[in-house]
């Protein structure tokens, strides 16, 4: 089956937005798990279900920091703390066989309203397509693309300048994969990631970044699938520069190797782990360098009744288009749980925690450089059934940031509804 983008249900969450923003910021992170994760994916002799599933709604909800911390509030004294945003919406979800072919969309599109901060309204849009063909038998090519375009992230915006700005990244890729009669697959990937920002002040952050990925897996249906995998990305800052020649455009290189194994656990559980060691080779001078291990593992649970539970643990190399930084290093670990009380009403709450470490531009020397934070997180949605054909989701969730610069630091409590209409096949 095709692997995609996951989009809410009914809506963009209040906690899907920070799992999304890092998502995309992520155009440097290894691919650890491309090597199992790709096997299965991939795996031949079943075709893609077809599927159309839109959806109309209107998400609106309460923050109480709005515009994360003190930051914002001080670079824009119109600004005010407390907000209400509605977002209208429009979802899809959409796979086409054609033959042994298939093409597949899926994401979102809303305009997101402040009500006393409408400086900050701005489009949100997340969408992500391709196709995916067999060339040969055996083996199975999937072409790729995405693109985002919003509002960046307020509690990204760490320089003290004015917070509007509209980033867009957008990225294509290819991978194609081959599986033998003995259970080997091997595997080829690449993909190019560009992030571009509306805003004067931060063009100097766009980036662009190539990853390479190879792998090779073997797979066994009483064994699961384990692969060995090497990546390497090149990523380059090409509006940052010395003004002297010689020096290289700011940006890293990065290698990546490791080993993933997946398989299921009995008929409910499922765990997935990748384990590798990370070298990243900054560009220019003055920018420490890294060495150390990254990981990837998962654990998904499903009672096929009524409970079901994602737990994650994660640490990568990230790019980012943030003013000053080179790179950073992310640590997650994620928990997730749904209960279904029947088939109309669910409820879903988990938490999350990050920490982060960047590393500064020599171009950029920040007096207040965010080098280090940590944000905890946790939320609960409450799907409560439908009335007419109208879906409704209550939701709340807190969200804390601790950071080694206190200007930095925040705390935001949300609540909020969703109403969506959904048609489709």
């Amino acid at each position: 089956m095709i692997r995609r983008v996951e989009i809410d249900e009914n809506c963009p969450t209040l906690f899907g937005r920070l799992s999304r923003s890092a998502a995309v910021r992520s155009g440097l992170a290894a691919v650890a798990a491309f090597g199992a994760g790709h096997a299965r994916a991939q795996a031949l002799g079943g075709g893609d279900e077809q599927r159309m599933d839109i959806g109309i709604g209107v998400h609106g909800y309460y923050d109480s920091d709005s515009v994360r911390g003190q930051n914002v509030l001080n670079a824009r004294p119109d600004a005010q703390r407390q907000d209400f945003i509605t977002e209208p919406n429009i979802t899809a979800d959409i796979v086409a066989p054609i033959g042994r072919q298939s093409v597949f969309l899926n994401g979102s599109l809303g305009y997101r309203l402040y009500t006393h901060n409408s400086f900050l309204n701005r489009e949100n849009i997340h969408v992500s397509g391709g196709f995916r063909v067999q060339p040969l038998r055996g083996c199975s090519a999937t072409i790729t693309g995405n693109y985002v375009q919003q509002q960046s992230e307020l509690y990204d915006i760490i320089d003290g300048f004015d917070p509007r700005n509209v980033e867009k990244i957008g990225g294509a890729g290819a991978d194609i994969s081959c599986q033998s009669a003995s259970g080997l697959t091997p595997g080829l990937s690449y993909r190019r990631t560009r992030a571009t920002n509306s805003s004067i002040i931060r063009k100097a952050n766009e980036y662009v970044s190539d990853n390479y990925t190879a792998s090779l897996g073997y797979s066994r249906p009483n064994l699961g699938t384990i692969s060995l995998y090497a990546s390497y990305n090149d990523a380059r800052y090409p509006r940052r520069r010395f003004f002297m020649p010689g020096f290289p455009a700011d940006g890293t290189q990065v290698y990546s190797g490791g080993l993933s194994y997946e398989r299921a656990i009995g008929t409910r559980l499922t765990g997935s782990v990748s384990v590798g060691y990370t070298t990243v080779n900054p560009r220019l001078p003055g920018v420490k360098d890294f060495k150390g291990a990254n990981w990837d593992a998962a654990l998904a649970y499903d009672s096929r009744n009524r409970i079901r539970a994602n737990l994650s643990f994660s640490r990568s190399v990230e790019q980012s288009n943030l003013l000053g930084d080179s790179y950073g290093v992310r640590t997650g670990l994620n928990l997730t749980g749904e209960y279904a009380f029947s088939d109309r009403i669910r409820l879903t709450a988990g938490g999350a925690y990050v920490r982060r470490r960047s590393e500064q531009s020599p171009l950029y020397q920040l007096p207040n450089f965010n080098s280090r934070d940590r944000t905890v997180s946790v939320y609960s949605k409450l799907a409560v059934g439908n009335v007419g054909p109208v879906a409704i989701v209550f939701e709340a969730a807190r969200e804390h940031r601790k950071s080694v610069v206190p200007v930095y630091n925040y705390g935001s409590t949300r609540f909020g509804v969703s109403a969506t209409y959904r048609f489709g096949r």
